[in-house]
């Protein structure tokens, strides 16, 4: 598979209506999707350097939310491609990280027993845990020594 140059994805991002936002040692980009979903990526300055196919396959399906093919589609046309895109999969839903966290720490689930429950499921699952095996609180104590008064 061809990857692209940092140019060309300057022209597709232009071509697709990226707003720049703020320029660091890149420049960061937004477009916000009709679903109401804001895509995020930056651009490198190194113009006619290629990335890895690993790089560019990231970069299409993770940032710019289009397959390869209309994103060079794109680039020959400079028409917009349509989304949301065939070739991206949608990504999986899952659980809210500090909520697998804290199953798999305080109730000892490990990440194959949470695939496939819901964030309800699996906050009524904690929240039952929590219930039957309340933390033990102990005071604080203060771990500095006190100084002596003069």
């Amino acid at each position: 598979m061809r990857t692209a140059t940092y140019d060309e994805i300057l022209r597709f991002l232009r071509i697709d209506g990226w707003v720049p936002v703020r320029t660091t040692g890149h420049v960061h980009y937004e477009k916000r999707l009709p679903s109401g979903e804001t895509l995020r990526t930056h651009a490198s300055w190194s113009g006619q350097k290629t990335m890895s196919p690993g790089r560019f396959h990231a970069i299409l399906h993770d940032q710019l939310r289009v397959g390869a093919d209309e994103f060079w589609e794109a680039l020959r046309t400079r028409k917009p491609p349509g989304r949301p895109s065939p070739s991206v999969p949608p990504a999986p839903t899952g659980l809210p990280l500090w909520l697998s966290r804290a199953l798999v720490a305080e109730a000892g689930f490990t990440e194959h027993e949470l695939v496939g429950l819901t964030e309800g499921e699996a906050a009524q699952t904690l929240d039952t845990h929590r219930k039957q095996h309340p933390r033990q609180t102990t005071p604080r104590r203060d771990v500095r020594p006190k100084r002596p008064r003069r």
